[in-house]
């Protein structure tokens, strides 16, 4: 955690409050001992007290280990059926 708050503090050094600063992270890996959404609120929290604008959380990661879909159920089970919840 220290390098990406270490990273905003020197954005945000460099441009100041008049820009918008925000962070992309992965929030939820959805595979068996990834990170988990809890993880994914401490380090939302963690960013906002260092002063970011807004946060850009995404969910899925590595797809290795992810279990092959039965007929008629979303390709990826983070993705629900539209395939538009990330």
């Amino acid at each position: 955690m220290r390098l990406p708050l270490e990273v905003l503090a020197a954005v945000r050094a460099r441009v100041g409050r008049d820009r918008v600063v925000g962070v992309r992270y992965l929030g939820d890996e959805v595979v068996a001992g990834g990170s988990p959404l809890e993880d994914a609120v401490w380090f939302g929290l963690r960013f906002a007290e260092a002063g970011v604008d807004y946060l850009s959380v995404s969910k899925g990661g590595r797809f290795e280990d992810a279990r092959q879909p039965k007929i008629g159920e979303a390709v990826y089970p983070y993705t629900g059926e539209s395939g538009w919840e990330c």
